[in-house]
């Protein structure tokens, strides 16, 4: 199978190999090659087969390299115990993701959420990382009591309208940033990432510690034995009532938690309204 890359500066050709060898070769002439860090290059063909891109069929399988996952054999029609929350969002204007401060005094869903955050006493740690390559918009670092430490990454996305329980469009988009956050649950991956993004002389608009600060992690994250830290995912949707999600859409929703979890989160839960 080959692929053609183009764009205003090179084309050519890629082949996707599942006979042996490398994933990815290069089968055009040209080269392309990808930004893979700061003053950091590498070819296409190796980078996909180091980071191999997930195809879904229309029957929920998929495949990543050379590695088949079927389909769930069993269709949910209701959400479980533990797939969703409902939060609170009270002076929050719902359906603004994030911007400037509201002259009503209401709260976007950015905000609202950074402030639910705050007020957790296990917080060491938030960092803000939304936009082009985030690992989530929130990255909190929670402490428990005996030592174990929490990362949970949180996807944020507006309302498109008063809360429902049919909005398979949000559930798609908020699902595959769900999906790509799998590959920071990694301590190592994570930290490398948030010492990049926060770094001013990399970026115009580095990313930013709302509470705590890069060493704080940064020691949480090493003195924590493998044993004791764990990855959460979540996806927030204030536009999706738990109360009325519908059947089709409690299997989309569970569909993506249970891919999410099986991608190495420990927990994966869909954060909506009442």
């Amino acid at each position: 199978m080959t692929f053609d890359v183009v764009s205003d500066t090179f084309s050519g050709s890629i082949s996707f190999n599942l006979g042996g060898g490398a994933l990815f070769t290069k089968a055009g002439a040209s080269d392309v090659e990808i930004v893979t860090g700061y003053d950091e290059w590498t070819d296409l063909a190796s980078w996909l087969s180091h980071h191999p891109p997930v195809f879904y069929a229309a029957d929920k399988s998929s495949f990543i390299g050379v590695n088949l996952i079927a389909a769930a054999a069993d269709v949910v029609t209701q959400l479980r115990d533990g797939d969703a929350d409902a939060l609170a969002w009270d002076n929050c204007k719902i359906d603004m993701e994030f911007g400037p401060d509201q002259p009503d005094g209401r709260l976007t869903v950015h905000q609202g959420l950074e402030r639910h955050l705050c007020a957790s006493d296990d917080l060491i740690a938030l960092v803000y990382d939304h936009r082009s390559g985030e690992a989530a918009d929130y990255i909190a670092f929670v402490q428990n009591p005996d030592g174990s430490l929490i990362v949970r990454l949180y996807h944020c996305k507006g309302a498109g309208g008063a809360p429902s329980g049919r909005r398979v469009g949000d559930v798609y988009e908020v699902s595959g940033q769900m999906l790509k956050s799998i590959a920071f649950c990694d301590a190592a991956v994570l930290t490398q990432h948030v010492e990049h993004r926060i770094n001013p002389g990399h970026h115009r608009n580095p990313s930013r510690f709302v509470k705590g600060d890069f060493n704080a992690m940064k020691r949480a994250l090493e003195t924590t034995p493998p044993t004791g830290l764990t990855f959460e995912i979540f996806g927030v949707q204030p536009g999706i009532s738990r109360a009325a999600v519908d059947a089709h859409l409690a299997d989309l929703m569970v569909y993506g938690l249970d891919y999410a979890q099986r991608g190495g989160a420990a927990k994966a839960q869909r954060l909506t309204s009442a």
